[in-house]
């Protein structure tokens, strides 16, 4: 299967000091879909025909002994066709070439604190039923994180509004942040896929209640799930609740201890722990990106009126009508979902097919009708307000506590 460059970010995900292919770089149609990329340097020739295991560094050439290589890994749990281009993919590769780099680069000590003690330092937890509480409570977190990021997404002034170098840096943190929320879509699923396996398809519930409080920076704290614009606190937050080692990692840290553990069905046990791991990895890039962000708008935090649509920016009132039809959009997303997850694979294509298109889709003309949740956000920050989302009633999508018996709502900050 053809994969041009151009179509790059839809497949790989953007990682620290990362070179832009110039290559076009053909994959078997049977090859699954690529994780990461890692380039030394431009690739200036096709390849073709690989057959390359997950995890696995490939060497494309040596050029004037300087390697050049591709670092794979593969995804199961992926929610979206291939060949779909990422919301401001042409916006990143533009800004790549114009020397925009992401410059976040780790030492080998803070690597393996930070980076390889969470796969392996997690302890084991005591039953298959905690075990269900945690990975219902880790989607939780994984749907309540990509609320709080699309809030934050849609609180940056809109493209018309700025030009030169701020209206790069913004266009280009838009574009992150909407990646990154993609991602956590397709983690909600990889976690639910986990769930399934462990309890059963026949008594398998969907994992769609929204947390109700996120892992804090330091263990024992918990942070309310509220939507806030993308000031300078909402954004050391994000990149608090990404970092390796803290917050989430320390979530999924337990729950792979217990797949390595306890799994007698070792297709199963590969499987289940190849998806927890790829959910902790990528959290590793989203904690990378959102440092780059960081950095990008450090010039304007001290004044965010230049970036933000509004200094203070609010709810919409009751009777919104962009926001009423948000509302009623989301509840039919995580309805979709319900439905696409419960059913499975391949039954369920359909359903989850129907929640992509739902999610990311634009209108084709320039008629009112808002057919999509990106529509509808976009209305609703336009109209002046923070784009935010309302736990739908019923059972299937109650919010779910962090499974700390010491937890207390009110506590949390």
């Amino acid at each position: 299967m053809p994969l041009a460059t151009r179509l790059l970010g839809a497949h790989v995900g953007w990682r620290a000091c990362v070179a832009c292919a110039a290559a076009e770089i053909l994959f078997r149609q049977r090859q699954p879909e690529i994780g990461h990329k890692r380039l030394a340097g431009a690739v200036d020739e096709n390849v073709r025909g690989f057959d390359v295991a997950v995890n696995q560094v490939v060497i494309v050439s040596v050029v004037a002994r300087k390697l050049k290589f591709l670092l794979l890994r593969a995804y199961r749990n992926w929610d979206f066709p291939k060949g779909l281009v990422e919301a401001g993919e042409e916006l990143r590769r533009r800004l790549e070439i114009r020397g925009r780099k992401k410059s976040h680069s780790l030492t080998v000590e803070s690597d393996l604190r930070n980076h390889i003690a969470p796969f392996f330092a997690g302890k084991e937890l005591d039953s298959k039923a905690e075990l269900e509480t945690h990975l219902r409570y880790a989607a939780g977190v994984e749907l309540a994180v990509l609320q709080e990021y699309l809030t934050a997404a849609y609180s940056l002034k809109p493209e018309a509004d700025l030009s030169g170098r701020i209206g790069d840096d913004v266009r280009a943190a838009y574009a992150e942040i909407m990646r990154i929320a993609i991602g956590e879509m397709r983690h909600l699923r990889a976690v639910n896929d986990v769930l399934a396996a462990i309890v059963g398809r026949p008594q398998y519930t969907p994992a769609l209640g929204v947390a109700t409080a996120l892992p804090g920076a330091k263990p024992g704290q918990w942070w309310r799930v509220v939507p806030n614009p993308l000031t300078a606190g909402a954004l050391q937050r994000f990149i608090d609740i990404e970092a390796p080692s803290e917050s989430v990692d320390g979530v999924y840290a337990r729950i792979l201890a217990t797949l390595n553990q306890q799994q007698t069905d070792l297709e199963k046990k590969d499987e289940n722990t190849q998806a927890i791991r790829t959910v902790m990895a990528e959290g590793e890039d989203h904690y990378r990106t959102f440092r780059d962000i960081q950095e990008w708008l450090k010039p304007y935090l001290h004044d965010e009126t230049k970036y933000l649509r509004r200094r203070n920016l609010t709810l919409p009132p009751q009777g919104n009508k962009a926001n009423q039809v948000l509302q009623q959009h989301y509840r039919t997303l995580l309805d979709l979902l319900y439905k696409g997850y419960k059913a499975g694979m391949p039954n369920g294509a359909e359903n989850l097919n129907q929640a992509r298109n739902l999610m990311i889709a634009k209108k084709a003309d320039k008629t009112e009708k808002l057919e999509s949740i990106a529509d509808a956000a976009k209305a609703v920050a336009d109209n002046g307000f923070l784009v935010s989302f309302v736990t739908p009633p019923g059972p299937h999508f109650k919010p779910v506590n962090p499974p700390d018996p010491k937890f207390k709502l009110s506590a949390a900050t």
